[in-house]
C-alpha cells in the first residue's frame, strides 16, 4: 500500500466556512491539518480542543500528526 492509498483526515477550514472561529474533531488518523486562514491552527491532543496542545499549523502549511485529537482555527 503506497502513502496516498492510506485514508487521512484532511482538516476543514474557516476560510471554506462561515464561522469565524471553529474546531473540528479527527475521524482518522493521522490527522492532517491545513491552514488556510491568517492565523495560526492550534492542534490538541483531547477532543473538542481540550487537552494539552501538540503542535501549531502556520497560515497556508499542512502538517500531519499521528495522535493529534482535534484542531481550532480562528480566521
Amino acid at each position: 500500500m503506497s502513502r496516498e492509498d492510506i485514508p487521512t483526515r484532511t482538516v476543514a477550514t474557516p476560510a471554506e466556512q462561515t464561522q469565524a472561529e471553529r474546531c473540528v474533531n479527527a475521524d482518522r488518523w493521522p490527522f492532517v491539518v491545513k491552514n488556510d486562514t491568517r492565523q495560526p491552527a492550534l492542534v490538541f491532543d483531547g477532543r473538542d480542543c481540550n487537552g494539552n496542545i501538540i503542535g501549531v499549523v502556520p497560515p497556508g502549511q499542512t502538517r500531519t500528526f499521528d495522535f493529534g485529537e482535534s484542531a481550532y482555527f480562528r480566521a
